[in-house]
């Protein structure tokens, strides 16, 4: 029976963790073979039935022997139109839920600060100012709307519930209404979602259907005053358009984590933009002490199930794209 090799590069295991990575490889039988992150060389990956962790595109697309590749990202549409995917040669799984805490975390600071006016008492500490006291909010009673209440959606949402918000959401897929939620929504109701909303949270997937999900039109449905806040894809948002409500102000306030294209270049005028708190797409990092722990459970997860022949978790839909 031919060996069977799993390449795995990018990951970000402690030592213990890679050691009992590697002993439970020997007992299932496979051998695992470090690649150089991000490296561009494909036969690195000869032989490999499967790949696991950070690779770049074209030498996914190059490698012939792969069946199964396994993402230590839980966004996955910059993989899906790649032709192993595309062509059904391999089969494409995610860390999808690896991230919910820390994200979710995230998000419920970024609605604290902007409540609290602390990006305004941090630019006067740093000019020595003893800034008079600004009128804050709070989340308690504040009508939030999540737009895609999957994994980090949900995880957001019963953060922001448990703390007294109004909690609703809107999911592209989701019928069933859990408990955490005032009201579940469909995608042709958003208009009746947004003019209700203080606090819009996105935290959705890139496709088509969601390209710009959130435009000009549908920011001029928020009321005066209301907040943004996005930590799922960049291109689901049209920034321009929040740049001008954030200038106009017409939204009081807004935290960016992704963006159209990353890294944000320097003369960006979303830098310069008034009540935007920008963070460097670090909601959701991999190397993050709980991340990397559950992104280590979902992959042994998987190894288990690959080996034994059943079916995988976090398998992507790539018509859907995600």
């Amino acid at each position: 029976m031919p060996e069977r090799i799993i390449g795995y590069s990018g990951f970000n295991f402690t030592e213990e963790k890679t050691r009992e990575l590697n002993e439970l490889a020997e007992t299932l039988g496979i051998k695992l073979r470090e690649i150089p992150h991000r490296s561009s060389d494909v036969s690195y990956c000869s032989g490999c039935e499967a790949l696991a962790g950070d690779f770049k595109s074209s030498v996914l697309e190059a490698a012939t022997d792969m069946r199964w590749f396994h993402s230590n990202w839980a966004g996955v549409d910059g993989l899906v139109g790649l032709s192993p995917f595309r062509e059904r040669k391999a089969l494409l799984t995610s860390s999808s839920g690896a991230y919910n805490i820390m994200l979710a975390e995230h998000l419920l600071s970024g609605c604290l600060m902007m409540l609290r006016n602390f990006p305004v008492y941090l630019d006067a500490q740093k000019k020595h100012i003893w800034h008079e006291a600004i009128p804050a909010e709070s989340l308690w009673n504040k009508r939030v709307t999540v737009l895609g209440v999957g994994n980090t959606g949900g995880a957001f949402a019963r953060l922001a519930a448990a703390m007294g918000a109004k909690v609703s959401g809107l999911d592209l897929l989701r019928k069933d209404k859990p408990e955490w939620l005032v009201s579940l929504y469909s995608v042709e109701q958003l208009p009746d979602v947004l003019v209700n909303t203080e606090i819009l949270v996105m935290c959705l997937p890139y496709t088509k259907e969601t390209d710009k999900f959130i435009s000009a039109p549908e920011i001029a449905m928020l009321p005066k005053g209301a907040r943004l806040l996005n930590a799922g894809r960049g291109k689901t948002l049209d920034v321009d358009a929040l740049t001008q409500a954030l200038h106009s102000g017409h939204l009081a306030g807004a935290m960016l984590d992704v963006f159209p294209e990353e890294p944000l270049s320097p003369d960006s005028p979303l830098w310069e933009t008034p009540n935007l708190f920008i963070t460097p797409h670090v909601a959701g990092h991999e190397a993050d002490k709980l991340n990397a722990e559950y992104i280590f459970n979902i992959f042994v997860e998987n190894l288990h199930r690959w080996s034994a022949g059943e079916p995988l978790v976090n398998v992507v839909n790539v018509e859907r794209g995600f």
